[in-house]
């Protein structure tokens, strides 16, 4: 087929409705775009089929290219984005479209900066390794600060000099802490852990039994599966430690399984 420019037997700027081609169509030029398709809104630029049934479009949406099938498609955002697209709305989708399958999946994925995971719960599915664990999904991870309080003791203050540090990675969580009495407390339990602690059934009660650094005596710190609370003891028996202004700088760190 051949369709002649500037001027030719159909004129300078020919207009046809449909234009059928039997046998392809070849189109060459040089240093200028071969063809220009210019739609005057959004939607389908060029419409594909194959024995009559649609395949595909390539089209446009808020000055940018949109290509796809139905209702799976990219738009090629011009501010370095690409954004997933349903052809038949033109509109954006969330959360609908896959990036290779089972038995066909793309190799490695090369980064520059962080992947975002924007769904609760949902992470990285380690499920294909060998395992009998009853979850293979690392769906968490955060680093962040925590105050040490009186869990509402009667009589224990805290002092100002006083720190909490935690690293929270899947359901592990550990904890750093730093504070200083200023009143002796009058039961053995300072709060504020970021989160509370879980023990799997039939295992209950506490756990933990980290040495403590404080002056004078042998101290160590435990928690429990109801409470956010950090307990004391003077022993590994439980015996409860009461904080208090002898103790010094009380400093300790232990990890936990988080209930969450």
């Amino acid at each position: 087929m051949t369709i002649k420019q500037q001027g030719g037997i159909f004129g300078r700027h020919p207009e046809f409705s449909t234009i059928a081609v039997t046998d392809g169509a070849d189109m060459s030029a040089t240093a200028k775009p071969v063809q220009t398709l210019d739609r005057s809104d959004d939607g389908d630029i060029i419409r594909l089929e194959v024995n009559g049934s649609y395949v595909g479009a390539i089209g446009g949406r808020f000055g940018d290219l949109t290509i796809g099938t139905g209702s799976i498609g990219f738009r090629f955002d011009n501010t370095t984005r690409i954004v997933p697209w349903n052809m038949n709305t033109n509109l954006a989708t969330n959360g609908v479209m896959d990036l290779g399958v089972t038995g066909a999946a793309f190799k490695n994925l090369y980064l520059t900066e962080n992947v975002v995971i924007g769904t609760s719960g949902k992470g990285i599915d380690f499920s294909a390794t060998a395992g009998a664990g009853t979850s293979e999904l690392f769906d968490d991870y955060e680093e962040g600060t925590w105050t040490p309080t009186t869990a509402g003791d009667a009589t224990g203050v805290i002092g100002a000099n006083n720190a909490g540090f935690y690293v929270k990675t899947g359901r592990l969580v550990h904890v750093q802490c730093q504070f200083i009495v200023t009143t002796n407390f009058t039961s053995n339990a300072v709060g504020g852990l970021p989160y509370q602690p879980y023990i799997q059934s039939p295992i209950s009660g506490a756990y933990g039994m980290e040495p403590v650094f404080t002056v004078g005596s042998t101290v160590y710190a435990f928690v429990t599966d109801t409470t956010t609370n950090i307990l004391f003891a003077s022993n590994t028996n439980g015996t409860a430690h009461n904080p208090s202004t002898t103790g010094g700088t009380y400093r300790f760190q232990f990890t936990y399984v988080a209930a969450e």
